[in-house]
C-alpha cells in the first residue's frame, strides 16, 4: 500500500511518531510512500527554523530519500 504524505504526517514521523489515524495501520519500514513538493517545502522551513539547523536539515533530506517526490502543479492544485 502507498500512503501520499502530507508536510504534518512527514513532521510527525521525524519526531518520532505515527501521523495515522483511525483503522489505519502505519508502518513506515514496509510502507511505500510518496511526498508532495509543497510538502517537502513545509518540511524544509521548519528545518530552517530550527535551533540546529544543519542537523535538522539532514535529518528532513535523509527522511525524504526514502520516498518518492511527486509534483504538484496548477493542474493538481485544480483537482
Amino acid at each position: 500500500m502507498s500512503y501520499l504524505l502530507d508536510a504534518n504526517a512527514c513532521i510527525e514521523l521525524l519526531r518520532g511518531r505515527k501521523p495515522c489515524t483511525g483503522n489505519q495501520t502505519c508502518q513506515t519500514q514496509s510502507t511505500r510512500g510518496c511526498s508532495l513538493f509543497s510538502s517537502e517545502g513545509r518540511t524544509f522551513f521548519g528545518a530552517f527554523r530550527s535551533n540546529n539547523r544543519e542537523q535538522a536539515l539532514a535529518m528532513v533530506k535523509e527522511f525524504l530519500d526514502n520516498f518518492q517526490s511527486l509534483p504538484f502543479d496548477d493542474h493538481a492544485a485544480e483537482i
